[in-house]
């Protein structure tokens, strides 16, 4: 992840800090771009540096705050509660596509940029891969449970 941080620093990220092994950073900007923009600025970075083409997906701090205070369901077990982040806003048509995924006792929801997973066999037995919830959205996602989640929140305040 130290290759990450410094080609964060480089684009003009400051105080990068890095989540474990997970490829969540976390940074403060000073240049008037929006969440977009600085996911763009990373991506091409990245691949300047790595020759990989990485998917980049940003969120200010009061964004990344509201898709945890959206979830829709009780943190039961933090192993058994997932969240997916997308670059753009899911769109209501993509619920059928999602509902074909699903299993029985699996539940689900979405609002804005998240897709919130109640798994209670957990993450490791579910329907919704990342290459099934990929394909339906039709853009790339990013998952983490609950635990990271908060542990990433945390990262904001430090």
């Amino acid at each position: 992840m130290a290759q990450l941080k410094e080609v964060a620093e480089g684009i003009g990220i400051q105080s990068a800090t890095t989540y474990i092994q997970s490829g969540n950073l976390v940074g403060r900007v000073t240049e008037d771009k929006n969440s977009h923009e600085w996911a763009e600025e990373l991506s091409k970075a990245l691949l300047k540096k790595t020759g990989m083409q990485l998917p980049v997906i940003s969120f200010w701090v009061e964004e990344w705050k509201e898709v945890l205070e959206n979830c829709p369901f009780e943190v039961e077990e933090e192993k058994l509660l997932n969240i997916s982040v997308v670059e753009r806003e899911i769109i209501v048509e993509k619920q059928d596509c999602l509902a074909t995924i699903s299993k029985g006792n699996e539940r689900y929801a979405f609002k804005g940029r998240a897709f919130y997973l109640h798994s209670p066999e957990g993450y490791r037995t579910t329907a919704f891969t990342p290459q099934k919830l990929e394909k339906c959205l039709q853009q790339a996602t990013t998952t983490r449970n609950w635990r990271s989640c908060c542990a990433i929140d945390a990262l904001f305040d430090s």
